[in-house]
């Protein structure tokens, strides 16, 4: 959790008197996600071409690492 100070000013009392707020507001820290990551794309070898690209040519999905098929 992070704090975050911060400073306003008011002119509530009268147009030529400005008063210093200060206010202390906590803000949660979200955990930051990995980029999405698809996999990788064999257009050739011994795979079950199961999907098309957007130009039309068929390929198979497999795992990045393994080289083994996905999809």
């Amino acid at each position: 959790m992070t704090t975050a100070k911060t400073t306003q000013y008011s002119t509530q009392s009268g147009p030529s008197t400005m008063r210093k707020l200060e206010s202390t507001c906590s803000t949660l820290s979200l955990p930051t996600l990995p980029p999405k990551n698809n996999g990788c794309r064999a257009y050739g070898g011994n795979y079950a071409f199961t999907s098309v690209d957007a130009q039309g040519r068929s390929y198979a999905k497999i795992d990045c690492t393994t080289k083994a098929q996905i999809g």
